[in-house]
């Protein structure tokens, strides 16, 4: 969004060449200020469209095909500017003698590395090489972890019948874990005792960051995590728990219980995404490209190298059966290997994006943004949402939780809130107001007060018209 009072903006040609190179294009708005969104108006509007016309034809190469349209908002003028991504044999476009990426809200050049991943990109099938099998140089069968490659096999005698009567090396062999006593680079980063010795750039950077303008340190938790496939998930996972937000809730049985403020199984399919689908292919494990997560005030952000491959992220977030194994070999490991929870890090569904999606509309917090800038793919958690959106939880700083501090959070809506969330609770189903009274000992008066102040925080729902004697009460 551009305000666009004094004219066309200075960085407009940059704009329009960074969303030519992105995946799916981009939409440009001119007339609407950022970041309150104030809707400005312009005048002029065709010599704005035909301004947005001309860049895009004389200042960007190649030339992207844009659609304009003006918009009457509250009686102003906004101009809407679609631009079309090229094709991948046309990419990418120059702005300048410059290619541009759209990051978050700014423009940047494209490193050098990163065209080299879209030449490789226009390679048909059969030319590219899957880099996920090239040999590493120097690597032994000695270089795995034993016990990964024990089980590893033992579920691919379970389950492919044609390799059940197979030596362990056979299967290791047949399945591309190794190649003629080398590993492959799926074997080396699945199964391997220490894949980062050789390739520094396959473990995962993680840390909490600070805003710009606080004082201080700008990081905090920074940690680099090393080992095979598995073991990254696991270390990733815990360190999440820890350093993500956790709320106090009471359970049907009226107990209280600790409840992160975002669902594990979300991160989780996320995490494992990054981990099993990031580009293997030289321009990034070679060029020092990580998996980087980081945890910011208003979202937690998991950064994966590589763009997706052969889908759009809109296809992607349909609800159509989607799978593309990227890495196919790697992802095969990741079928057959578990965490230290027992749990296959892949499921090999191919609905994994959907569920997590399913899994933020139950806890009622927004839908994770997927962005694909054709280089990398980032998924970004929004953070922040009120305990009155976590179905009745208290929000509370990670490990420093207390039932008393909860109960003293409800006590300040009324005096009665914290026995009415124990007695739903209990209840465990939706109840009406005078069994809850009679459940909390208190008045019916006393009961529809309280949770009249519970409703407008969102700790309890109400089913039902305000007065009517069939309406119940329950727990979100």
């Amino acid at each position: 969004m551009k305000a666009a009072q004094g004219g066309l903006p200075e960085n407009l040609g940059m704009t329009v060449c960074a969303f030519a190179n992105m995946p799916e294009g981009g939409t440009i708005i001119l007339g609407v200020a950022e970041p309150d969104f104030k809707i400005l108006g312009l005048t002029k509007l065709a010599e704005i469209e035909a301004g947005i016309a001309s860049v895009a034809q004389n200042a960007v190469s190649p030339s992207p095909t844009v659609v304009t349209n003006t918009l009457y908002v509250d009686g102003k003028s906004v101009v809407v500017a679609y631009v079309h991504s090229l094709g991948v044999m046309f990419k990418p476009a120059m702005y300048g003698n410059n290619p541009y990426l759209r990051q978050a809200d700014g423009d940047y050049i494209m490193p050098a590395s990163e065209q080299r991943m879209i030449e490789i990109a226009k390679l048909v099938d059969r030319e590219v090489a899957r880099f996920e099998m090239r040999k590493v140089p120097g690597s032994r069968r000695t270089d795995l972890n034993s016990d990964y490659v024990d089980n590893y096999v033992r579920a691919m005698r379970r389950a492919v019948s044609q390799i059940r009567d197979d030596s362990d090396e056979q299967i290791l062999e047949r399945t591309c874990v190794t190649q003629e006593g080398s590993l492959s680079l799926a074997g080396l980063y699945g199964l391997g005792t220490f894949p980062q010795g050789i390739y520094p750039s396959l473990g995962v950077t993680v840390a909490v960051r600070y805003p710009g303008e606080q004082v201080g340190a700008r990081t905090k938790n920074l940690k680099t995590f090393y080992g095979p496939l598995p073991e990254l998930f696991d270390q990733t996972m815990d360190w999440i728990r820890q350093n993500i937000d956790t709320y106090q809730s009471y359970t049907p049985s009226g107990d209280m219980t600790s409840v992160p403020e975002l669902p594990l199984n979300a991160i989780r399919e996320a995490v494992a995404n990054a981990l099993v689908h990031r580009d293997l292919g030289p321009d990034t494990v070679e060029e020092g490209k990580s998996i980087d997560i980081w945890i910011e005030p208003e979202k937690l952000i998991i950064s994966s190298p590589g763009g997706l491959k052969s889908l759009t992220v809109t296809q992607l977030l349909s609800e159509e059966l989607t799978r593309v194994e990227v890495n196919q070999h790697l992802y095969r490991i990741a079928k057959h290997i578990t965490d230290s929870s027992g749990n296959r890090i892949i499921e090999g569904e191919g609905g994994g994006v959907q569920a997590m999606m399913r899994e933020m509309d139950k806890w009622g917090i927004p839908r994770p943004t997927i962005v694909d800038t054709g280089v990398k793919v980032t998924v970004i958690f929004p953070r922040g949402a009120s305990g009155k959106n976590q179905g009745g939880l208290a929000r509370v700083g990670s490990g420093k939780s207390s039932p008393e501090g909860h109960e003293e959070s409800l006590r300040s809506l009324t005096r009665n809130a914290p026995v009415i969330m124990m007695t739903l609770g209990k209840i465990g189903r939706p109840a009406q107001i005078s069994e809850i009274a009679q459940g909390a000992s208190l008045t019916v008066a006393q009961t529809r007060y309280a949770i009249g102040q519970l409703i407008a925080e969102g700790f309890v729902i109400r089913d039902g018209g305000q007065g009517d004697r069939t309406t119940t009460y329950h727990l979100p």
